[in-house]
């Protein structure tokens, strides 16, 4: 067998894997579009689950920091916090667990809790961290409000 023979074999077998991969190549990278923004979708509803979860810390924490002596406020406080042991970072159950026990020792002493406002801000920025990687710290200033009786 010649080359001669041997040319039209090897022009109709190289058109056939150009039109493959014509055909192979575009579909290969729609698909992996497809999956990046299933994967991306994904991302986002898992990141708003955690937003909702933390909403309930967060509220349980803000009644807690606003009445650190009401029993009720305090177990849906230390309830809330073992909840988030299933989805919360390391970090936030670490800066939730400095405001539990920095009442809770004050308490024992007899002395006024002392949550302070860099406690809070732990508490926040660490959600943050954990929610949106990219967040920069920030500072969360607390007021109090004086409540009626």
């Amino acid at each position: 067998m010649s080359l001669q023979d041997i040319a039209p074999i090897l022009i109709g077998v190289i058109a056939a894997i150009a039109s493959v991969l014509s055909a192979s190549i575009p579909y290969y990278f729609t698909k992996k579009g497809e999956r990046d923004a299933n994967a991306r979708q994904i991302k986002e509803n898992m990141r708003q689950k955690k937003l909702d979860r933390y909403d309930d810390l967060l509220d349980k924490l803000t009644n807690f920091v606003a009445r650190p002596s009401d029993q009720n406020i305090i177990q849906e406080f230390i309830v809330a916090y073992y909840r988030a042991s299933a989805y919360a970072h390391h970090d936030v159950l670490k800066a939730c667990y400095k405001i539990l026990s920095s009442a809770t020792e004050t308490t024992r002493l007899g002395k006024p809790y002392n949550i302070t406002e860099d406690m809070i801000n732990e508490v926040y920025n660490a959600i943050s961290r954990d929610v949106l990687p990219t967040a920069s710290n920030f500072y969360f200033g607390a007021f109090h409000v004086a409540r009626k009786a």
